[in-house]
């Protein structure tokens, strides 16, 4: 309260009276917008989620909307944990408005095929370096990271995850005084209680199974489609993860039929070949052909 009250203080000072009623109006009807939105989608998210992909649909012009074959850049397709096995190459670990803005997007190039995986410290400036976190979750093959094949002998084999490599590995970092980043923890406390959530992910995908974000943290749309498994679409249509690997992981130990995932950037190819698909009805199938199939 005492920062807004400053910042009023400071525009009707700096920017006269006309500007401070403009921008404390603009800030009422946005506060005003965010309680209704909260409230709508806390107790009517089936009506809240629909209106807000549908009103941030039409808020941009994507690149998908220039091509022939129907698509939806926000739509959530159910597939195989199994299908999903290697990593896209392109860097996947932007700041949460970038990813957001990832949607819909298509691309040309070698991203999809190239065997050097482009990835970056998460926020430099604010975590600083902790690109050797990413070295512990990246490899071109899902499976062969040091955290899936930690968590596949936690899990499948009772091993404790002090006893596993991606523990010791983030263990010695943090001794060595190497930084951290939020979701993996900044020091060794928080560090255990990522892998005490993971647990508790792992028990309630057991019991429920991979839920829609909107069902599982009533966030606002943009941030939920973010914090879904999401995909990129190969040159050949093959599903290329991005982001969501614990999700993706435990899905994948426990051996679940079907998880929600969300795609981001497609090929420019795969986006010609169900151009194809679409105008002359091949027999064809795909998750991504949801909208003609």
């Amino acid at each position: 309260m005492n920062d807004l009250l400053t910042k009023g203080t400071r525009v009707l000072q700096e920017e006269g009276l006309r500007s401070f009623l403009a921008k404390s109006s603009r800030f009422a009807w946005s506060r005003l917008f965010s309680a209704i939105s909260y409230q709508i989608r806390s107790t009517l998210p089936s009506v809240y989620y629909p209106l807000a992909e549908w009103w941030y649909r039409k808020k941009k012009d994507f690149d998908t909307d220039h091509w022939e074959a129907p698509l939806n850049p926000y739509k959530l397709v159910w597939v195989s944990p199994d299908r999903i096995t290697k990593m896209t190459s392109r860097c996947p670990n932007l700041p949460i408005e970038d990813r957001i803005e990832k949607f819909g997007e298509v691309k040309e190039g070698d991203w999809d095929i190239s065997s050097d995986m482009d990835y970056a410290s998460w926020r430099p400036d604010q975590y600083g370096e902790n690109k050797w976190i990413y070295d512990l979750l990246i490899e071109r093959k899902f499976e062969q990271t040091t955290f899936f094949k930690s968590a596949k002998e936690h899990f499948d084999a009772g091993i404790p995850w002090k006893d596993t490599e991606f523990y010791d590995e983030m263990k010695s970092g943090f001794e060595s005084g190497k930084q951290g980043m939020p979701a993996y923890g900044t020091n060794m406390g928080e560090f255990k209680q990522s892998l005490e959530e993971l647990n508790e992910l792992y028990n309630s995908v057991a019991k429920n199974g991979v839920l829609p974000e909107e069902m599982a943290n009533n966030k606002p749309f943009n941030y939920t489609i973010n914090d879904s498994i999401l995909v990129d679409i190969a040159r050949d249509g093959e599903l290329l993860f991005v982001e969501g690997r614990r999700r993706l992981t435990v899905a994948k130990l426990l051996n679940i039929d079907a998880v929600p995932v969300r795609i981001q950037l497609r090929h420019r190819n795969w986006m010609e070949f169900r151009d194809l698909v679409f105008k002359n009805e091949i027999d064809e199938e795909h998750p991504d052909f949801s909208e003609f199939k």
